[in-house]
């Protein structure tokens, strides 16, 4: 058992930016027949709910208020204004503390590396990482979200492609099936901006687990 508490660090506010012209393509589930236990597969419905509400607060966002940013920016923001709201004391996300940004998790077996830094990761305890108390990276998070953005300037190049994010995605989820893995992709065109996002859980993926779209064109 990890040694703190259940409880948050203290209280965020929600600003949702209601009244965006978006909406839910698509969200399916439950998990619950993929999980070792009921126990496991309760809490990732209910995380994959609140990851729901919050990438959908966040497109909203975006579209709402003309926002611009790269992967990077895009990974901060949600985290922050999205991810931090949406602690509950009841839920799988109860501490802005279980969220990490750029950490390590343990890295899949035959690559050479113990571990491997990741955009977005939620452990399912505060101030939780991937270190044992040996000092080896084996502890997993509950979710990891990893992003690219696309149609921005100055964007790397390799953020257009999420078959490597998706791959890594379904092999390391079938040695963690207690973990879940999202490949999120934020697309700027000049009609506006969409987030897609692919779900993957016990190896298994979802294309377009959640499809938004808004109308807020680039150029105004």
């Amino acid at each position: 058992m990890w040694p703190y508490p259940k409880q948050r660090l203290g209280a965020a506010t929600r600003d949702p930016t209601k009244g965006a012209d978006t909406h839910l393509l698509r969200v399916v589930g439950p998990l619950s027949v993929l999980s070792d236990t009921p126990e496991d597969g309760k809490m990732q419905d209910e995380l994959e709910m609140v990851l729901a509400a919050a990438l959908t607060a966040f497109h909203r966002r975006i579209v709402a208020t003309g926002w611009r940013g790269r992967e990077r920016e895009a990974v901060s923001l949600f985290a922050f204004a999205e991810l931090a709201a949406a602690c509950r004391d009841d839920g799988p996300l109860f501490d802005p503390a279980q969220i990490g940004i750029e950490v390590a998790v343990p890295q899949l077996p035959g690559t050479g590396k113990q571990q491997v830094c990741k955009d977005l990761v939620i452990w399912p305890r505060p101030g939780m990482t991937c270190w044992d108390h040996d000092r080896v990276p084996s502890l997993a998070p509950s979710a990891i979200i990893e992003w690219k953005a696309n149609g921005f300037p100055n964007a790397k190049s390799g953020s257009r492609n999420q078959s490597a994010d998706r791959q890594w995605l379904s092999a390391w989820t079938r040695i963690h099936p207690t973990s879940l893995g999202f490949a999120a992709m934020l697309q700027f065109r000049d009609t506006g901006v969409s987030l897609k996002v692919d779900r993957v859980a016990a190896g298994r993926i979802t294309d377009d687990w959640l499809h938004l779209r808004g109308g807020t064109s680039l150029n105004a």
